[in-house]
């Protein structure tokens, strides 16, 4: 990078600083931001990349125009898969491709266009729900970082999100378990066993 790439990085969880670490060690101009987003933020702060990871504020249409297309998120699914909360549970839950996008964020939830996105398999008797979602947070941000030179020239190529997947709020995994207690030490095969007899009791 030829000038400091500034980062306005939104975050409400503490695994997002050793990312911010990673992104100064690379020579970015990191801001940590975890309040609600404002248009007038952006224009305080001028950014030139706004990266949401695991940020729980909905970002309002007028904030997302104000970014002018230079507003990402960083999720743990392979999109259009598992859409919205807890998507290493559901990925197990439902049986469907697991792995990390980086897609561009618009108005609708984690609908935003595809810039990058990686698969990944786990072996379902070793890992745990746990050990695996700690390899997705790994995964995003490993890629993010593989490709921070194409983020810096501000030519980010993206493609439309294909048509389906799923999409999940907090309160359907409180239905399906009847609880929000869960064992994150469990083995993925003995998490899925779990879901599939709470399936069939619906």
């Amino acid at each position: 990078m030829n000038r400091t790439f500034r980062i306005l990085l939104l975050s409400g969880n503490p695994n997002a600083g050793a990312f911010g670490e990673r992104l100064s060690q690379a020579g970015c101009d990191v801001a940590s931001f975890h309040q609600e987003l404002a248009a007038d933020d952006l224009a305080e702060l001028k950014p030139d990349l706004t990266v949401s990871y695991n940020y729980r504020h909905i970002i309002s249409p007028r904030t997302i125009e104000a970014a002018d297309g230079r507003i990402v998120n960083m999720h743990i699914s392979m999109l259009p898969w598992n859409r919205g909360a807890s998507p290493n549970l559901w990925s197990i839950i439902d049986n469907t491709p697991r792995g990390v996008t980086i897609h561009r964020i618009d108005a609708g939830l984690d609908t935003g266009e595809i810039i990058l996105q990686r698969q990944l398999e786990f072996d379902e008797n070793r890992e745990t729900l746990s050990s695996s979602y700690d390899a997705l947070q790994k995964a995003v941000t490993d890629l993010f970082l593989a490709n921070l030179a194409m983020f810096a020239s501000g030519i980010i190529a993206s493609r439309p999100q294909p048509q389906g997947g799923t999409c999940h709020r907090r309160k359907d995994l409180l239905r399906l378990l009847g609880t929000e207690d869960i064992d994150y030490g469990m083995k993925i095969s003995e998490f899925r066993h779990l879901a599939d007899e709470m399936k069939r009791r619906l």
